[in-house]
């Protein structure tokens, strides 16, 4: 039986899920800006890069420039958007379509916290985080490219292990998309994302190079292990387990295998704060500084990290 899906935002990432499922005949309403919305039906949306070229039509139906025009009960609504806009766009869907009781939502986004932000409105249990680490960007605002594939797309809950409601979404993502599997165990994966975004991405930022350049340096590479010294003190002290039993073996596969196959990679931060939008650093070592305080854990060095984004973007 299909499925009503609702991808809220039509960034590299969304445009990125949006075309995994077209692969497989499932065609979503998304949520786009109007000067978007117009290309999409002028042009049609393409996937480019190293899984392939394909191009979809999208009925205009399909695309949405106000959520109030929406329907009001979707099996699945997948979130899309920078983490700076979680509070907003979970208010919204709250207030447009409502509480959303049959809704699975499932978050594609970076960071810790944005869970916590989506319970407020809405049911914990029906609340999933995806945690991504395919590279997507959008040349175009109708054209998606997948330019680095690391490991599956991940889905589990933060809250609870029934992940039978997943099903169709990995299946339909994962045929003629990209790969894509369950996690029983998604904290442990969203940790090791942020371990990585939080060591290279505000200092990406900050010194305005590439993560190669970042590991190359023994000044950058000290910051480097002190961030990631201080996440794994705060994940001990708050119980949290990642991929690795502790700071020495995650730097050890950092500097070895994690980082040399991303070394050109420009920081997203860097790219935020040159077209002026908010960064997600609060949701990065911001959300570390958070927890620390509550766990009365010394994190000085993200701490500092995250004052330094904060004066550059003012």
């Amino acid at each position: 039986m299909e499925k009503k899906i609702l991808v809220y935002g039509a960034g590299a990432v969304g445009l990125g899920i949006t075309t995994c499922l077209m692969g497989n005949r499932v065609i979503p309403h998304i949520v786009v800006r109007t000067i978007q919305k117009e290309e999409i039906l002028r042009e049609g949306v393409y996937k480019k890069g190293i899984f392939g070229e394909k191009h979809y039509t999208i009925e205009e139906e399909n695309l949405i420039t106000n959520i109030v025009d929406s329907e009001k009960a979707y099996d699945y609504i997948l979130i899309c958007v920078k983490s700076t806009d979680s509070d907003e766009v979970a208010r919204t869907i709250f207030e447009k379509i409502g509480r959303c009781e049959n809704t699975n939502f499932i978050l594609f986004q970076n960071g810790w916290g944005n869970s916590e932000i989506f319970s407020k409105y809405f049911d914990k249990n029906n609340i999933y985080n995806g945690r991504v680490i395919t590279g997507f960007s959008r040349p175009k605002s109708n054209t998606v490219t997948i330019t680095v594939h690391s490991d599956d797309i991940k889905i589990g809950s933060l809250y609870h292990n029934n992940l039978s409601n997943l099903d169709y979404i990995v299946k339909n993502i994962n045929k003629n998309g990209i790969p894509c599997s369950i996690s029983n165990d998604i904290s442990k994966d969203i940790w090791a994302k942020l371990l990585y975004n939080s060591a290279l991405n505000p200092l990406g930022a900050i010194f305005k190079v590439n993560y190669g350049e970042l590991i190359k340096s023994r000044y950058t590479k000290e910051i480097i292990d002190n961030i990631i010294s201080e996440i794994f003190n705060v994940m001990e002290k708050a119980g949290y387990k990642t991929n690795w039993n502790n700071d020495k073996e995650y730097l050890n596969d950092f500097y070895s295998k994690i980082v040399p196959p991303t070394y050109e990679h420009e920081s997203s931060m860097l790219q935020d704060i040159r077209a002026n939008k908010k960064t997600e650093i609060d949701f990065l070592n911001g959300a570390i500084v958070k927890l620390a305080k509550n766990l009365d854990v010394d994190v000085r060095t993200n701490e500092t990290i995250v004052n330094m984004i904060k004066f550059i973007k003012g």
